[in-house]
């Protein structure tokens, strides 16, 4: 099953997306964990991963180098989805993970997290919803 945290969309096998994650500083390991999370997923659901950017700070997303780079590949590419672990790979706060939906539902791009618990009272409480 994919999540998207837009609305309801099926997502149509061997379709382009891109895939984020992010750790702390200091815990590279994580971030290849996560990397290979993504591609196990986007390769069971059957659609194409085409790159995954990371960053290993806390910044907000719009300081991240590599959020950055994703940004202007979304943008450029148009992919289906954004694929990551989790909300908080993007942001743990509800404001900065609601300007980046937005930016992202501007580009037509659907924010596909893998994690599939939805944590009541998060920023995805009422925005989650399964797709097929």
């Amino acid at each position: 099953m994919i999540h998207t945290a837009v609305r309801q969309l099926p997502v149509r096998k061997g379709r382009l997306i891109l895939g984020y994650v992010r750790a702390e500083p200091g815990h590279d390991a994580l971030v290849a964990e996560g990397e290979a999370q993504l591609s196990q997923w986007a390769s069971s659901s059957g659609l194409l991963l085409g790159a995954v950017f990371s960053d290993n700070t806390v910044l907000p997303p719009l300081e991240r180098r590599g959020f950055r780079r994703l940004q202007n590949l979304v943008h450029r590419l148009r992919p289906i989805g954004l694929a990551t672990p989790s909300t908080w790979h993007i942001s743990d706060d509800r404001d900065e993970l609601a300007r980046v939906l937005c930016h992202l539902r501007s580009q037509r791009c659907l924010l596909l997290v893998i994690d599939t618990q939805v944590v009541p009272g998060t920023a995805l409480d009422g925005f989650s919803a399964k797709g097929s």
